[in-house]
């Protein structure tokens, strides 16, 4: 099972060891540092990690 950072045409997605290898959105703290996975209900931009908008 596939787990931790995935990275598929270009976009990063976060894959939790806890919960089965399920894909994580929203704000997520991974080793002290915090990222935000899109929590938007388009199967393309769903759990993609956003980048450069703060």
């Amino acid at each position: 099972m596939k787990t931790g950072w995935l990275k598929d045409n270009d976009r990063w997605y976060y894959l939790d060891a806890n919960n089965g290898g399920s894909m994580k959105t929203g704000w997520i703290n991974v080793e002290g540092k915090y990222y935000y996975l899109d929590t938007d209900s388009d199967p393309n931009k769903i759990g993609v990690m956003k980048t450069g908008w703060l």
